[in-house]
């Protein structure tokens, strides 16, 4: 993601007094990012945000990188562990920063509620047709490193671009016809486009005060 798309993502969110969450995460490892923590500093100074969070694999979490993290404005790291359990490494340096951490165990296979069968989706597999509500697009919002906004991190063709933040303002995009076309069917608890239609995921372990509030004011 280019500097450009991170000062335009914080224009949108300074001009509408947004004090949610931002989360660096995606489709790879943030923290092979170069200028992560100059990024970091110009969303801090751009937005009153409640909580600016990283999710990483951890494998470039150092004492020296969380240490530019926190000060850059940082304040949860998420660590997803796919390999071994390196918590006791990870919090005998985070521990003394006032920051949410999480730990995440993958190594012995996913949840139940969080298996994502993303590969079939990637693949485009056959519709699956799963007559259930997802709440994902109701909540949060997934910018790609282009600026394109899909409908979630979940569609990693991102088969469906409902917009670029380096063209239309956020809350432009966020109550665009296009997106609501799909929290409408969402909210009938169909999944009959796609990227939904070959989707498994859950999508209502979060966001049912958004989906409820949505559903009672569309």
């Amino acid at each position: 993601m280019s500097h450009t798309t991170i000062d335009s993502i914080a224009a949108s969110l300074r001009d509408i007094d947004y004090k949610g969450t931002i989360t660096l995460a995606g489709f790879g490892e943030p923290l092979l990012h170069k200028k992560i923590i100059n990024y970091v500093q110009t969303l801090k100074n751009s937005v009153q945000f409640k909580q600016i969070k990283l999710i990483t694999n951890g494998d470039y979490l150092t004492p020296e990188t969380a240490d530019g993290l926190v000060k850059s404005g940082i304040n949860c790291i998420k660590v997803s562990m796919y390999d071994e359990d390196m918590t006791e490494y990870f919090e005998s340096f985070l521990q003394q920063y006032d920051i949410e951490r999480i730990y995440k165990h993958y190594y012995d296979g996913l949840p139940e509620d969080v298996e994502v069968n993303r590969n079939d989706m990637w693949k485009k597999g056959k519709p699956l047709l799963i007559k259930k509500a997802c709440y994902l697009p109701f909540y949060k919002m997934f910018v790609n490193w282009n600026g394109d906004v899909g409908l979630c991190s979940n569609d990693w063709n991102v088969s469906q671009v409902f917009g670029n933040v380096n063209m239309h303002r956020i809350e432009e995009i966020w109550e665009s016809s296009y997106f609501n076309s799909y929290r409408k069917m969402l909210a009938a608890n169909s999944r009959a486009a796609s990227p939904c239609l070959s989707c498994n995921v859950n999508g209502q372990v979060l966001g049912k005060e958004s989906f409820e509030y949505y559903t009672n004011n569309a």
